[in-house]
């Protein structure tokens, strides 16, 4: 007598070779009869030619079928998509919508992509495109590079800041400095309406441009700009916000610490005011 274990799933009788028992076994362990069908059924495909370290599949017709599995290729030697030419191989970390990271490599050890003997973290034979990143520039994200269209830009972990220098400026803007140098910059060539300090701080971030990363000038931008003495207007008539070397947008934005203003009378004058005073600015963009 077998125990019932030895016969998991069966529904229906089962045919013994003495012909005793003649109904026919309708589902095995919750496969349709038509799925174990001679020349198709489990059985066979799993044991068909003696393969070894075979698993069974669906082919494309819908028959159970033998795959021939490498035991390397579970072992770090070979993970292949598929034989066909033009097969893509998927990876994700879940099928749920909600995906979380792949991780490669996270105990040492180096990427190669196109390449069999990476010599760095990542080595890449070949190019790399980059697509804009929408994160904002913080201590977490410091060192990442995007593309915003026009221009290389990397978080230092406050801004994002071009890696290459400004090789042109838009209309209404001054270069300052060499194209292509890392310190070479733009700034308006005329005053902007008048606006509080976070109101600047939000025009000049928020400025359409096609080159570089727009921000509201910083009191060294300002300053240079101002002894070129050529090619700006109005820059020592009144005073004008500026970044001060002592930023912080998120003191000065939450208290009511003085910002600095600059420009009255000569480039080298500067005070503090409210940051809710009204006062004229100019934007530069690196």
């Amino acid at each position: 007598t077998l125990a019932a274990a030895r016969f998991p799933a069966l529904t229906g009788d089962v045919m013994t070779s003495a012909g005793s028992l003649t109904t026919t076994v309708t589902q095995v362990g919750g496969v349709a009869a038509s799925d174990v069908a001679s020349g198709a059924n489990l059985a066979n495909a799993a044991t068909s030619g003696n393969i070894p370290n075979a698993i069974v599949r669906r082919d494309a017709s819908g028959n159970f079928v033998a795959s021939t599995v490498s035991a390397t290729t579970f072992l770090g030697q070979a993970l292949r998509g598929g034989a066909a030419a033009g097969s893509n191989l998927i990876l994700e970390s879940t099928s749920n919508v909600t995906k979380g990271s792949v991780i490669l490599q996270p105990s040492g050890g180096r990427v190669g992509i196109g390449t069999s003997a990476p010599v760095a973290k990542l080595d890449v034979a070949g190019g790399v495109k980059l697509s804009d990143e929408s994160a904002e520039c913080n201590s977490a994200t410091a060192g990442t590079i995007r593309w915003n269209g026009s221009a290389f830009l990397g978080c230092d972990g406050t801004n994002w800041v071009p890696l290459t220098g400004i090789t042109r400026c838009p209309d209404g803007f001054l270069m300052v400095g060499a194209p292509g140098r890392a310190s070479t910059y733009c700034i308006d060539r005329n005053e902007r309406g008048q606006g509080s300090f976070s109101a600047a701080l939000s025009a000049c971030a928020n400025l359409n441009v096609s080159v570089g990363n727009p921000h509201l000038c910083t009191f060294e931008e300002w300053y240079i700009a101002c002894k070129m003495g050529s090619g700006l207007n109005n820059m020592k008539d009144n005073y004008e916000w500026v970044i001060g070397s002592d930023y912080n947008v998120t003191e000065l934005l939450s208290t009511t610490i003085a910002a600095t203003i600059v420009g009255r009378d000569y480039c080298e004058k500067t005070t503090t005011t409210d940051v809710t005073d009204v006062r004229r600015y100019r934007c530069c963009i690196r």
